[in-house]
């Protein structure tokens, strides 16, 4: 019997008495932290101790178990920006989208955001992330079948629990005669969700969980096919949002710039995911990278043309 089968890994500690109810599941490179039924999250920096339970099981498990609210409190420190495009992805597309508004609806959107002094369109676009709870957790995204880029609401948004329906409801508010404190909370969503419909994997499958169930080796660590596209790839270039809004400025706009329907804009993107090669082998190198930029690129790019022209369109009432 070799070493390693002397060990045994508790798969799956849930801890009950926090809500909503997460779990976390010990793996050789880090844990998994399941905050909702979509999103599954690797932390890599923090590695459990494999625990040979032999005779001393209860007391074992009992201080595991009770480690699991230690972490699971550093866990919650950890910004939950971490779980879309990531905040550079997503700042990159508001500041985008704000070089590109009409003078009129400059003037309309800086009065929202005048409620809270020194916001800007990319400061409040990761709002949506740090407030997230298991109710708004299912407006961040949609899931396609494997077999069709086609959205049918009655099978893939049927409670309207979904990113294109989280943004016509926004989009409603904006338009209407609610106070300004609403119209704010609207704005936050509305910047945060279109950029989350230009990531392709939150079109994705249901069944690998928008790609957060494929792992991959990528620059030398172990992530997800999600995580690589959420934050992977742009880091890779730069962690900086204003290089890369100077980068895709000077880059010509993609013909399908006013294209602004939701729906349509999600089954774009399901049909990146679909696109073979999309996958890689689970060992991510070069021609990957070097094929999949350029389309991050260009979602990014219009993520930040289509929120401008979206917010250009809305009625904001005085």
């Amino acid at each position: 019997m070799q070493q390693s089968d002397q060990i045994y890994w508790l798969s799956t500690i849930e801890c009950w008495w926090l809500r909503p109810r997460i779990s976390i599941s010990p793996r050789r490179s880090g844990l998994i932290l399941r905050l909702n039924e979509q999103v599954d999250v690797r932390v890599s920096v923090v590695k459990p101790r494999m625990m040979n339970f032999g005779e001393n099981a209860g007391q074992n498990f009992r201080v595991f178990n009770s480690r699991c609210l230690v972490l699971l409190i550093a866990l919650f420190l950890i910004p939950l920006r971490l779980l879309a495009w990531g905040s550079v992805g997503h700042q990159t597309i508001a500041a985008l989208a704000e070089k590109q508004l009409t003078p009129k609806a400059q003037v309309q959107i800086n009065a929202l955001l005048a409620q809270e002094p020194g916001s800007t369109l990319a400061s409040i676009s990761t709002w949506a992330d740090e407030r997230k709870n298991p109710t708004t957790a299912r407006w961040h995204f949609l899931n396609f079948p494997r077999d069709s880029c086609s959205y049918d609401k009655a099978r893939d948004c049927p409670d309207g629990n979904c990113v294109t329906s989280a943004i016509d409801r926004q989009l409603e508010v904006l338009k209407s005669s609610a106070p300004d404190a609403q119209k704010l909370q609207a704005l936050k969503y509305l910047v945060h969700f279109v950029g989350d419909l230009h990531q392709p994997l939150h079109l994705g499958y249901l069944d690998d969980k928008g790609g957060n169930k494929y792992q991959i080796q990528a620059y030398k660590r172990g992530s997800n096919l999600h995580s690589l596209w959420d934050s992977g790839l742009i880091k890779y270039v730069s962690d900086d949002s204003d290089v890369w809004v100077t980068r895709l400025s000077s880059k010509p706009l993609p013909m399908r710039v006013n294209v602004i329907d939701p729906v349509r804009i999600a089954e774009e993107s399901c049909r990146i995911v679909a696109t073979p090669g999309f996958y890689p082998d689970r060992k991510v190198e070069g021609p990957y990278v070097d094929r999949w930029t350029p389309v991050m690129e260009q979602q990014l790019q219009l993520g930040g043309a289509r929120l401008a022209r979206i917010l250009n369109g809305v009625l904001l009432s005085p």
